[in-house]
């Protein structure tokens, strides 16, 4: 099991995972600012998770590679890779701005974004909190899926 942690400033109480790649697609194609609509589509398309986080506040992140999901989860959400790509979580003010003013490049800035390595394919996203903070789930894809309804999912985390 691989983790990468960090400690991300949510100003907006809404987190995105994504990946470099897909970013750049999004940022290609155009972003629409009905929320939560464009999220939720993206979502079902498998170019981004995202996620409430019942407030703005500044939140330890771990994301953690796993061959199975955490014990007790209800479903996974849906990420594709592509080659030499990079994933990275971040908060939707971070990824608004870079879908609809940066070509989808994400800012390396201090806690405004987390980078890690992820292997090319699809992958199945598992979200949760604990009082340490957000934790993030990634398996291979082979997982029952969380439907995606007309809401974000609300993953309620305490502070950093």
């Amino acid at each position: 099991m691989t983790d990468y942690r960090g400690t991300l400033t949510d100003d907006d109480g809404v987190l995105v995972v994504s990946t470099t790649q897909q970013m750049a697609l999004i940022g290609a194609r155009g972003f629409g600012y009905d929320f939560p609509a464009e999220l939720l589509a993206l979502m079902t398309d498998g170019r981004i998770v995202a996620w409430e986080t019942g407030g703005e506040d500044e939140f330890s992140v771990a994301v953690v590679f796993a061959a199975e999901p955490p014990a007790g989860s209800r479903g996974a959400f849906r990420l594709s890779a592509l080659a030499d790509d990079t994933g990275i979580v971040m908060p939707y003010s971070q990824f608004s701005y870079a879908a609809d003013c940066a070509d989808g490049v994400v800012a390396v800035t201090p806690r405004l974004a987390l980078r890690f390595p992820i292997p090319s394919g699809e992958h199945h996203v598992f979200l949760g909190a604990s009082p340490a903070g957000l934790s993030i789930t990634i398996t291979p894809a082979q997982h029952t899926l969380a439907p995606i309804t007309n809401d974000l999912p609300l993953i309620r985390a305490t502070g950093a």
